[in-house]
């Protein structure tokens, strides 16, 4: 069966606003605050409660330190340890290696996130003379 021209040419549009809508939420960088700030929370959450989950209970971690470190770990100008009581630090350290690599991603994609988060911020506020 042959295509008509016009379902070609509406699949052709569909397709290209798919395409725009991808664009928008990869590349369209430093326009949105929301995203970048969304995308923060849900890592520190999805590293807070795997710690907490997991951590917590094989070496008794209080939630609060747990969240101290977690977050901690995501912000750059902050250590998450320097002020741990010594037997959370070694509960810390004999936690499973996914739970040290969850915490490598989110150390690692927080300063990314908060300079979107700050170039979207710079571009909002941006007075033209």
């Amino acid at each position: 069966m042959r295509d008509t021209k016009p379902g070609r040419i509406l699949a052709e549009i569909i397709g290209q606003l798919e395409l725009l809508k991808a664009y928008g939420w990869i590349c369209d960088h430093g326009t949105s605050v929301g995203r970048p700030t969304l995308a923060l929370l849900g890592l520190w959450f999805v590293t807070f409660f795997a710690w907490r989950g997991c951590a917590a209970h094989e070496a008794a971690i209080a939630t609060w330190d747990v969240l101290y470190h977690t977050g901690g770990r995501m912000l750059p100008l902050v250590s998450g340890h320097a002020y741990v009581e010594e037997h959370t630090l070694n509960a810390i350290r004999a936690a499973p290696t996914a739970l040290h690599f969850l915490s490598t991603i989110a150390a690692v994609l927080s300063p990314f996130f908060l300079f979107l988060m700050a170039l979207a911020l710079r571009l909002k506020f941006r007075m033209s003379i």
